[in-house]
């Protein structure tokens, strides 16, 4: 029993296209993730990237910032797996989005889904302004600064908003990343 030509030059061409995304990643990825979890995160970013339109070099930037690409990461305040997502983000999210509910925010898809999903709600609150968007994603839902952000709607100077000094430095930081990350994909 042949196997049939076509179908091996598909699976040789599908695995060529996987290796070189892989190798993009390789440069950003830390090299502690087991492979199954780099895979995962890998068809996540990209998946949830294309579905919401949000550049995937932002995605990886946040979860840099948020969690250094730990799933199991929770911060002092509660804040759960890849991209930080809080009780109240989680909340927002189970409520506002019909595709999907994150049950555990541990898992690598459910949080990334769900993070990508708030980050694209954030970016047509705040116009596309990406410092905004940022210091809005920091704060979380119903916090003060989210309420603050709204009294300047398009600020092209972040400056001028009343923020504390640790969303500003938040927002450097994963600027830092975004850019950085951005080489890879050029």
């Amino acid at each position: 029993k042949g196997i049939d030509r076509k179908d091996l030059i598909q699976t040789q061409e599908n695995l060529s296209k996987n290796y070189l995304k892989a190798l993009d990643y390789d440069a950003i990825l830390p090299k502690n993730l087991n492979p199954k979890q780099k895979q995962e995160i890998i068809n996540s970013v990209e998946k949830y990237s294309n579905k919401y339109g949000i550049d995937k070099t932002l995605i990886l930037a946040i979860i840099m910032k948020e969690s250094s690409f730990n799933p199991k990461a929770t911060s002092k305040v509660g804040a759960k797996g890849l991209m930080q997502l809080n009780n109240n983000t989680i909340k927002f999210i189970n409520q506002n989005n019909k595709d999907f509910k994150i049950t555990n925010p541990y898992n690598i898809e459910q949080n990334i889904a769900g993070g990508t999903y708030y980050l694209k709600y954030l970016m047509n609150k705040f116009n596309g302004d990406l410092k905004m968007v940022l210091a809005a994603y920091n704060a979380g839902p119903n916090s003060k600064t989210v309420k603050i952000l709204q009294k300047y709607p398009n600020s092209n100077d972040i400056s001028k908003v009343p923020i504390n000094k640790e969303t500003k430095a938040y927002i450097k930081k994963v600027l830092d990343y975004y850019e950085n990350y951005s080489k890879f994909y050029k």
